[in-house]
């Protein structure tokens, strides 16, 4: 009767009943009434016995220690055991536990337990909930004088403060439900996207970003905002909220500041160079009234653009090369030079600029000026020309080098820097009275040149110091990085010539390629040359090089 009462009381209770055994060896046991214990810890079926290992099998570490402890802490002192856990199967398979039960201690010294194991999921859930409200409102009582605003992971607004009106104009319930990027200047979003990325897939917990915001009467206003991100136990993105203040008339203030400064200390006048601020990424966050004349674009569509936007493909795809390298340093940079498209026209513009930090030390961005220099690299061209430019290939003579090189090697002594420089020697064919022939011979000797002018960064050199012998001019580098990157180099162009060869197949079948160093193996120009000619190796660039007829055979590049 005993037992038919209890199974009645059992049948009748919410949870599942447990049975817990703790012996004089330390060994663990646990039974069940019923197959529901099983579920519960996702262990399969069947009412046990099991021992702790296999019963809390997917309860994480610290939930399965707080158990055990209590349970030896309910056997000592032979007190009710009680205790709250989590059992975790799969990704996002999780549920919330509450464990009671009653000991009895048993004569062969042994320790029983009879109790029950409660689903507390829903009531866990409704109690972070609350915290999170809690907090969401203290902080409102702490910061009633900025916008803050809660999101969903996808970045929808869930709550904004009564301070949007005046901040922005907007009500509350005009926003809320809504996305943010719908408000965001175009030249923005991007920033936005990356804020929202950072702390949904990445992990981060806290950042800061500097935007444009949509007014209700249609200007915009630039917003400050720090946000923190919300995570769940296995760091998954919960809710994200955003504390804004308006930092407009800030960065008005600032601009025409730094505007006033540069346009005060520049050499060239406000027609012929503006100012600008792009973010981390290079995409405009504000440019001068100047830029119009120059770029011939409206300063607000400009600022919906990179300078990358501005320029050729292939000037595209080498600055973004010499950025990436740039912005992972946190270097600033001056004088480097680059092509744009205005209006149809190809205009050079030379560029400095300085890294922008925020207070925690982060790249946010960069702060400089750019000139229009395209008169002047017409003179200079017509110069170098003048001063005996190599005429097939148009590049700059060893007199031009040697002027570059002068520059380098002054501020390499200054700043303690090093110098490459890269020596490519290319076979020079005689003259076969062959048109057609000397049309594809040079075809590769032009390929050969575009293929190294690829490989170097605005502020480096490709000069031509007589006909097949190429000079690459590494200046301003890490002098304990210098030999590094001649070895890299190397390879680079090595490789480079071999596609050359490729994709051009008549011409000439050999080159070689040599490195040296300044100042460690070298001081003057003509030493370095020297010296790189010395540790030159030949790089083939042909299977086969019949079209010459010269009638060289393999070992020809043995020797420089």
């Amino acid at each position: 009767m005993a037992q038919t009462q209890f199974d009645l009381l059992a049948d009748s209770f919410p949870g599942e009943v447990l049975f817990c055994r703790l012996g004089m060896d330390g060994a663990i046991r646990f039974t069940a009434r019923g197959p529901g214990l099983a579920r519960l810890h996702r262990v399969g079926e069947g009412s046990g016995p099991w021992a702790e290992h296999q019963l809390f099998r997917f309860v994480p570490e610290p939930d399965r220690k707080r158990l055990l402890e209590s349970l030896y802490h309910s056997a000592k002192r032979l007190t009710p055991w009680r205790c709250e856990y989590m059992v975790k199967a799969g990704r996002r398979a999780r549920v919330h536990l509450e464990l009671s039960a009653r000991p009895e201690s048993r004569r062969d010294g042994g320790v029983e337990w009879v109790g029950c194991v409660l689903d507390v999921s829903e009531r866990y859930y409704l109690e972070q909930a609350l915290l999170r409200a809690q907090e969401k409102f203290r902080f409102l009582a702490e910061s009633t004088r900025d916008l803050v605003t809660l999101h969903a992971p996808d970045g929808e607004f869930m709550y904004v403060s009564q301070s949007v009106r005046h901040l922005l104009g907007h009500t509350p319930d005009q926003l809320t439900g809504v996305s943010p990027l719908d408000y965001v200047h175009p030249g923005d979003v991007e920033r936005v996207r990356d804020l929202f990325r950072k702390l949904a897939v990445q992990g981060e917990t806290e950042r800061d970003v500097q935007y444009r915001i949509r007014r209700r009467d249609g200007s915009y206003a630039w917003l400050e905002s720090r946000a923190t991100a919300y995570l769940d136990g296995e760091g998954q993105l919960i809710a994200l909220q955003c504390t804004s203040r308006d930092i407009t008339e800030q960065r008005a203030l600032m601009s025409a500041l730094v505007e006033s400064e540069q346009r005060a200390t520049g050499p060239v006048g406000p027609a012929l160079e503006f100012f600008w601020e792009v973010d981390e990424h290079g995409r405009y966050m504000w440019v001068s009234a100047q830029a119009e004349t120059i770029a011939g674009i409206p300063p607000v569509i400009l600022e919906t653009l990179s300078p990358f936007d501005l320029m050729p493909p292939e000037e595209r795809t080498r600055v973004w090369n010499w950025f990436s390298g740039l912005r992972d340093s946190g270097r600033g940079f001056s004088e480097i030079e680059h092509r744009v498209l205005r209006n149809g026209e190809l205009r050079w513009w030379r560029v400095s600029g300085m890294p922008l930090f925020s207070a925690t030390g982060e790249l946010t961005g960069y702060r400089g000026a750019a000139r229009d220099v395209t008169e002047q690299k017409q003179v200079q061209g017509r110069l170098t020309q003048m001063a005996g430019a190599e005429p097939v290939s148009g590049l700059p003579n060893e007199r031009v080098l040697a002027v570059h090189f002068e520059r380098a090697q002054t501020r390499a002594s200054i700043k303690d820097l090093g110098i490459v420089i890269v020596l490519v020697q290319v076979e020079v064919a005689e003259p076969s009275g062959d048109a057609a022939l000397e049309a594809l011979v040079a075809a590769r000797y032009s390929l050969i040149i575009q293929r190294l002018e690829a490989l170097l960064r605005p502020s480096q050199t490709l000069a031509c110091i007589e006909p097949g012998q190429f000079v690459m001019l590494l200046p301003d580098l890490v002098r304990d990085e210098a030999v590094s990157v001649a070895q890299r180099m190397r390879a680079r162009v090595e490789e480079s010539l071999r596609r050359s060869g490729r994709e051009q197949p008549v011409g000439p079948g050999w080159a070689h390629v040599g490195t040296a160093i300044f100042p460690g193996q070298g001081e003057m120009l003509a030493a370095l040359l020297s010296r790189a000619r010395q540790q030159s190796e030949p790089v083939r660039l042909a299977e086969e090089d019949s079209s010459l007829g010269e009638g060289e055979d393999d070992d020809r590049g043995d020797g420089c």
